[in-house]
Formats: C-alpha cells, structure tokens, sequence
C-alpha cells in the first residue's frame, strides 16, 4: 500500500505513514471494503452471475481505484458479456497501475493479437449501433437483420440478443425470443433484463380465451351454464288474445312499408349505379397516388438507412479512436522506457568515450614531458653504456579500435529500437487527427528515435 498523501511505500499494517504521518486507518478500511467487494463479485462470477458480478466489482473499484485483481476481473466479466472494447479499456487501465507481474498483459496479447477476432468483434459493435438506431427509427425488420448477423459475429453478446428477443416479442415471435433469452440467461444467469422479458413473454403466450357457450351437460342437452344446469320452462298463465289483433295491424303497416320501399328503391339503385361508377375512378385516381406515395416513402426509408448507417459508422469511429488513443498511451510508455534507460545512458557513455579519446590525443601532443631528442629532461646521455644503445627497440603499442555509438547497445537493445520506431511509423495517426498534442507528441517520438537511429548507423572508420 502507498500513502495517499506522500505516495510512500508502506510494509505491514502500519496506523500511520512513516514519512509524513497521515493517519492510514481511513484508507485501510476502505481498501479491505474493496477486497470484500472483490470476493463477492468473485464469487458472482464463478456461479456465471455476471450482471451482479459486475456491479459488484464496480462498486470496488470505487472505493480502491487501484485493486488490479478487482479490473482485472471485470476486464474478463466484460469479454464474457461481449463488451470487448470495454474489457481492452479496463486492462489498459490496470497495466498503467501495475507493470510487474500484471496478467492484464497477457489478456491483451490474447485479444489484439488474434486479428480476426478483434476486427469481428469491431463488426459486432458497429452492426449493433445501426441495428439500434433502426429499432429507434421503427425499423423493426432491418433491425432485426442486422442483430442476427451480429449474434453470429458474436455469440456472447448479451445486448444484441436481449435487443433481438424484444423486438421479437413485439412481433410476435414468441418462440424465437425464447430462445435467445435463454441463450442469454445460458451467459448471464442473473441477467435481470433477461428475466423480466421472459415473464412477459410467459404472460403473452399464457393469455386464452374464455370459452363462448353453449355447454353440455351430463346428459349431453345443450345450457347457458358452464356448469351443467339447465333453465327450466318459465310458467305462464292464459290471458285474451290481443296479440292477434296487434299481428294484424301491424303486418297492415309493413305491407305499406314495403311497396313504398320497393318503388323508391328503383330510383335509388340508378342513383347507387352512378355514384358506384364516379366512385371507381376516384378510386382509380386514389390507388395511382397511393403507388406514387408508397415509392416516395421507399425512397425515404432507403435515404433514412443511408443517414442512420452514416451516424452509426461516425459513432464507431469515435469509439474506435479510443481504443487508438489507449494504444498511443502505450507508446508513449514504452518511449519513456527506450530513452531513459536504454538511449540516454548509452549516449552519456559514448560522449564520455569521447572526451576521453580527445584528452589522450590533447596528452599525446604535449611537449613538456618529451625532449627533441625523444629522451626525458635531465637525463645524462653521455653516461648511458654503449651496449645500452645496441639493445633491441621496445614494443609499439597497439592502438585500440576506435568505438562507435553502436557498440554502447546491445542488440536487443538495438532490435528494440528499431521495432518501436517501425510500430511509430504504423501507428495510425488520423483517427487523432484533431489533437494537436497527439500529433506533437507523435513527431517528437519519430524524431528523437530517428537520431538514434542515424547515430548507430554513422559509424566510424
């Protein structure tokens, strides 16, 4: 644990920071809620509670930014659920905490090191963005399509197929939905969204109508009781007959009822004749408008999807310069290690070879310790024997090779060099077009390595 005030290192359970005395009672009890946090979304996970295991682990990491074992482990929960960008972001994070020892470094060299599964996982963000903004649109169908083709890109994205099974239900499409949210709760056995559509869905495909009379009874005689009783015959007393009278007076009535309907009814079936005639060619004019209209509104949708898809590749675009930016960080990290420890140490080491070889020549040159004659000053050469002179001259020095820039590096060092400055000139800049700092940033990285480079290449004779 580091002190929160002062960043120093504390070994053991201490109550105070030996260097600056901040109390770190405060700090250890929210860093032992973190870890507990951890264990319960740990825990979550191992029974493939990802939802809660996910929530949990949020909540960790916002009381102990840095626990690594707590990102780490939503980095996974995220892949698991088909977030992949998500998950590349989280162990980004965790390796800039934590460089020594991190298994974040191993999660990253497994997912952007198999190509084909990045770029379909990119595919699978980018369709489900459009997807998403056609089911807002009302395009049901074209939304639809497009989630069928992400959950074949992508068989563990949740969204997309809770997405699906909505759109399915809302068609109808009870069977199908079904299916994909079972598929879900399959990845996400807590997945409450997942749940909830399929209590909907057992209360629509539940639903029956009531059963509509007449009914039978145990002897087969048809009743209006659902429950097998019949009404019996309501009693009734003899009264006088004036219903013959009213029969009568009233079939009178329909008699002339009906030849005045029958002779009007000529007249109105010529005039019904005409209006059925100006009706069919107004209908004729209408049908040809409605086919006018129906081809605009085609023309409509299909300039409607081409906006919708538009959109949807300028959001991915953005979503992608993210995971660009989080790339360029890494670079960034990775020069400050080149030139700290690798090329500024070898460059000191070279220029002091220098100034060194510069003092032997300057020392070489000097004449205050060699005679004209080559003998040292005071020394008496008329006493020197003869068969002093005779002797064999002495050795010529070697000289040593001179050394270059290059042989301060080893070649891994070397090799290290020239891979980052090939990861420098792929790097796509454009996607961070837009940022000056990035830009600067990027130049400067090019042309510090480019000197180092033309400095191992410069070698001396």
């Amino acid at each position: 644990m580091n002190c929160p005030r002062c960043g120093y290192k504390i070994v053991g359970h201490r109550r105070r920071c030996e260097n600056c005395g901040q109390d770190l009672r405060p700090y250890e009890s929210l860093r032992k809620l973190s870890n507990k946090l951890y264990n319960e979304g740990l825990a979550e996970a191992q029974v493939r509670n990802l939802s809660g295991a996910c929530d949990k682990l949020k909540r960790s990491l916002e009381y102990n930014k840095e626990n690594i074992d707590a990102r780490n482990l939503l980095g996974l929960v995220y892949y698991e659920l088909g977030e992949t960008v998500a998950a590349i972001v989280e162990w980004v994070i965790s390796t800039n905490i934590s460089k020594n020892d991190n298994p974040a470094d191993a999660l990253l060299e497994k997912v952007q090191g198999d190509a084909n599964e990045f770029r379909e996982a990119k595919s699978a963000v980018k369709k489900f963005n459009i997807a998403l903004d056609m089911a807002k649109q009302g395009n049901d169908d074209l939304a639809m399509m497009q989630l069928k083709k992400v959950t074949a890109l992508n068989d563990h994205y949740v969204r997309a197929f809770l997405l699906l099974s909505l759109l399915q239900i809302k068609h109808g499409e009870y069977e199908n939905a079904k299916k994909n949210l079972k598929r879900v709760l399959k990845v996400d056995v807590g997945n409450l969204d997942a749940r909830r559509y399929m209590n909907e869905l057992r209360k629509v495909a539940g639903e029956k109508g009531k059963p509509e009379g007449p009914y039978k009874n145990d002897s087969g005689n048809e009743t209006d009781s659902p429950f097998g009783i019949s009404k019996g015959t309501p009693y009734r007393e003899d009264k006088p007959n004036f219903v013959a009278f009213v029969t009568f007076f009233i079939g009178a009535v329909i008699g002339v009822l009906a030849i005045y309907f029958f002779a009007v009814h000529g007249i109105r079936a010529k005039l019904v004749a005409e209006n059925a005639e100006e009706t069919r060619k107004l209908g004729t004019q209408i049908s040809d408008l409605t086919a006018k209209n129906s081809s605009l509104e085609s023309e409509k949708s299909i300039l409607e999807g081409r906006v919708s898809d538009l959109s949807s590749e300028l959001l991915y675009e953005k979503k992608l310069n993210a995971v660009n930016y989080v790339e360029f960080i890494n670079l960034c990290a990775e020069f400050d290690e080149i030139r700290n420890n690798v090329a500024e140490p070898a460059k000191a080491s070279y220029e002091a070879y220098l100034k060194e070889k510069e003092a032997a020549k300057e020392a070489e040159k000097s004449p205050e310790n060699v005679t004209e004659n080559g003998t040292e000053e005071g020394t008496d050469t008329a006493n020197v024997p003869a068969e002093v002179t005779d002797a064999e001259p002495a050795e010529e020095t070697k000289e040593e090779p001179e050394k270059c820039f290059g042989d301060f590096l080893t070649d891994e060092q070397s090799d290290r060099i020239e891979a980052f400055y090939n990861n420098l000139l792929e790097f796509d800049i454009g996607l961070a077009g837009d940022n000056a700092n990035i830009l600067r940033l990027h130049e400067e990285m090019k042309k510090y390595i480019s000197e180092i480079i033309k400095m191992q290449e410069n070698v001396q004779p």
